[in-house]
């Protein structure tokens, strides 16, 4: 719906335009009148107005003048002149003003409504036109992520891997694309996790790797294509037929290595690029497929550049280790020993060539085997291995040799710390008596105690009878006796209360457990000592 202004001096010629007029025909739901260019602007100041109907002569300032102001301060008002004069100065002025048309008094309302219209069709395609421009500019801002998200949506199978398919969905998203062009994909892995650093600054640098790629491959070196982030530590660089053929493989390579030696010496990353072969767009996705299976089986090399058919060599002759001894060297203490042998066995294997499935194998092997000299020395291993780092550790340990080396390191460290907190058995015991003590009110277990301490519920019930004399039940039954006895003889908190402070939510039980103890009940007893 539109809005209109009728202005004019003459009191009954607004009131004739406003009567004579089939508003509703025309879309318009709201009239407003003025009498003069004062109370025009006041309107104007209060109302959007989408077309001006003014008489040109008015005593308190003209209808040019005014025309004058709305252009400046409302340019898309339009506005039809009324007047009595058929004067060619004031229709030229009122041309040069932008004016819709110019109709002589008496006003023939079938003729304005038809200039009437003709402004209304005016102001539609003016908004269109608005409205097309904005979406082109909004269309270019956010051109880059939507040829992202094409890529993105390839990859991962929202469009389906057929060329009619994928034709279909760039023309839709407004995006060049022919069926014709080949593409080569790039895949870029990195690691580098850094327990120092937050998920923020991880992203930013992944973010960082992307910008680096896009300004190097396409600004610096001429190529056009894409970046994409596909998963965590991975990119995946999209380069466009010719530009590869015409520069050529071996100098893509080249350039790739320049760009993995660059970002390793400036971020601290490990990266290993993969180069593909020049595929169609709808083969794309299983050359992809192949990228990440070469960067799966890769656990040796890092910071290097591989083409699609250059073999990674691996010896699946190599075996693995036994690894009995290692458990025995670290229950007698030999910890520095024990990272130093693994980490030379792994050094050799990587020389001859290991897979992932290898790499697998030497770390399942190695964790049973700490898991075996664990429960040999009492510990329970989910709780040393239960921290975030150990975790974020663990998560890693298979990606390369290098990671499974550090997480080595990082365990038979853990290792270490609790056996020798273990092995000292008056301060296993100070903790667990501290535990206790300090949660004599709660239904605390043997288990319980035993987390708090890690080690298992047998071996530290030995060392409990062993340093005194007592299981650990006992030592608790006796400890909750004894506060009972000091309560009972020093406050006036009711029986029931004292059963509650050691930990006893049920009284009878409590009562009975203080008689079997004391030989008398808790209300008997206070009854003597006092």
């Amino acid at each position: 719906m539109y809005s209109v202004l009728i202005v004019d001096d003459e009191i009954h010629a607004v009131e004739g335009v406003k009567a004579g007029l089939n508003w509703e025909s025309l879309h318009i739901n709201k009239v407003y009148t003025a009498h003069n260019n004062r109370q025009a602007k006041e309107v104007f100041a209060g109302h959007s107005i989408d077309i001006m109907l003014c008489d040109i002569e008015m005593p308190q300032g003209s209808g040019l003048e005014l025309l004058a102001w709305v252009r400046e301060t409302y340019p898309n008002t339009e506005c039809i002149f009324l007047t009595c004069h058929a004067d060619f100065d004031f229709a030229k002025k009122a041309i040069q003003l932008g004016s819709m048309d110019y109709i002589l008094k008496p006003v023939p309302f079938v003729e304005l409504e038809e200039v009437i219209k003709k402004s209304i069709n005016k102001i539609d395609k003016e908004k269109e036109l608005k409205q097309g421009s904005m979406l082109g500019e909004q269309w270019v801002k956010n051109q880059p992520y939507l040829v992202e998200r094409f890529w993105h949506d390839i990859l991962n199978g929202t469009i389906e891997s057929n060329l009619q398919a994928i034709k279909h969905a760039a023309d839709e998203r407004s995006i060049e694309f022919k069926e014709k062009q080949q593409v080569m994909p790039i895949l870029i892995s990195f690691q580098g996790l850094n327990e120092s650093r937050s998920s923020n600054e991880e992203r930013a640098i992944e973010q960082a790797l992307k910008i680096e790629g896009e300004e190097f491959f396409f600004k610096r070196n001429g190529y056009r294509g894409q970046v994409i982030r596909q998963g965590q530590e991975k990119l995946i660089v999209i380069l466009f037929a010719p530009e590869v053929e015409e520069l050529g493989q071996k100098k893509l390579k080249q350039l790739c290595e320049s760009y993995v030696t660059g970002c390793h010496r400036t971020l601290g990353y490990d990266l290993t690029c993969y180069l593909g072969n020049m595929t169609l767009a709808d083969a794309f996705i299983g050359m992809v497929d192949d990228l990440y299976e070469l960067d799966r089986n890769n656990v040796s090399f890092l910071n290097k550049v591989f083409s699609f058919d250059e073999k990674i060599v691996i010896d699946s002759n190599f075996s693995l280790p036994d690894m009995s001894l290692w458990s025995v060297m670290l229950q007698e203490g030999h910890y520095t020993r024990v990272i130093d042998e693994a980490g030379s066995v792994l050094k050799d294997m990587n020389k001859e060539g290991i897979d992932a499935k290898k790499l697998r194998n030497f770390y399942h092997d190695f964790q049973q085997m700490i898991y075996y000299t664990l429960k040999q020395k009492g510990i329970q291993a989910h709780l040393i291995f239960n921290d975030q780092q150990s975790v974020d550790k663990l998560n890693h340990a298979c990606r390369s040799i290098k990671n499974l080396i550090e997480w080595i390191s990082h365990s038979v460290a853990r290792v270490k710390e609790f056996s020798e907190t273990s092995n000292k058995s008056d301060s296993v015991l100070e903790k667990a008596i501290q535990y206790i003590t300090a949660n004599i009110d709660q239904n605390i277990s043997r288990e319980d105690i035993a987390n708090e301490v890690f080690l298992n519920p047998d071996y530290l019930s030995r060392i409990f009878k062993r340093e005194t004399g007592l299981s650990i039940s006992e030592y608790l039954v006796n400890e909750r006796m004894n506060i009972s006895k000091e309560l009972l003889e020093k406050t006036d908190m009711s029986v029931s209360s004292v059963a509650t402070y050691v930990g006893y939510s049920n009284f009878s039980y409590f009562s009975k457990l203080f008689k079997k103890h004391q030989g008398v009940t808790p209300v008997e007893y206070r009854l003597e000592v006092q």
